[in-house]
């Protein structure tokens, strides 16, 4: 997955992104590979923050593990 790759989105407009060793069915545009067995680490890049990122008010949103 790049920021060139067109997202699936859902009805509502969000967008549900997969991480993981295996290719969700149909999904490989929102899957992000990762190696078996490993762990994985999540970083946010943000380019021209908002004050809210700068002053410490921005949460990240949490992360849902699925099967």
């Amino acid at each position: 997955m790049s920021s060139n790759d067109e997202l699936s989105e859902n009805e509502d407009g969000s967008v549900d992104i997969f991480i993981g060793p295996d290719e969700p069915e149909g999904l490989v545009s929102n899957w992000i590979e990762t190696i078996p067995g490993t762990d994985i680490f999540i970083g946010l890049r943000v380019y021209g923050p908002a004050d809210e990122m700068l002053n410490g008010e921005y949460e990240m949103p949490r992360f849902e593990r699925v099967k």
